[in-house]
């Protein structure tokens, strides 16, 4: 498709812009090809890797290390009451740095800071059933926000 050649495309015959008729084969002449374009294409877009060569979807894949430093733990109690009753809590925290590998621009790196999980429950047995019930369970974004 780079030199102009679009045989295999969807969509019906490609069209001549400045006469309207389509163009003999599909098939721009290079001389009607954008120079800016061309080297913009040759020079940052990768050409295809997979695909037959007729599909234009997914048709690049590159497997690029996605390096990530994850700092974090949890921390759970359990506490037996009774035979009936029990009452769990846990705390969770997460660190985690990112970085997402672009071909094109400069790498993206991503810094989530602190996020925070917290949960108490307690587990009520009675004698016909088993009930559960969530008193408190909370998400705290990075500075202790609140999500929406």
């Amino acid at each position: 498709m780079r030199a102009g050649d679009l045989t295999n495309l969807p969509g019906g015959p490609v069209i001549d812009p400045t006469t309207g008729a389509p163009f003999p084969g599909s098939q721009i002449p290079k001389t009607q090809l954008n120079s800016v374009s061309q080297s913009l294409l040759n020079n940052y877009v990768p050409l295809p890797n997979v695909g037959n060569g007729v599909d234009t979807n997914g048709n690049y894949r590159l497997q690029a290390p996605t390096p990530a430093g994850i700092n974090g733990y949890d921390v759970r109690i359990d506490q037996h009451i009774n035979a009936k009753q029990q009452l769990y809590a846990r705390w969770s925290w997460k660190n985690v740095d990112t970085t997402a590998v672009n071909q094109l621009l400069p790498s993206e790196r991503d810094h989530e800071d602190q996020s925070q999980s917290d949960c108490v429950a307690q587990l009520h047995d009675s004698a016909d059933s088993v009930e559960r019930g969530t008193f408190w369970t909370d998400l705290l974004l990075p500075g202790g926000e609140l999500p929406n």
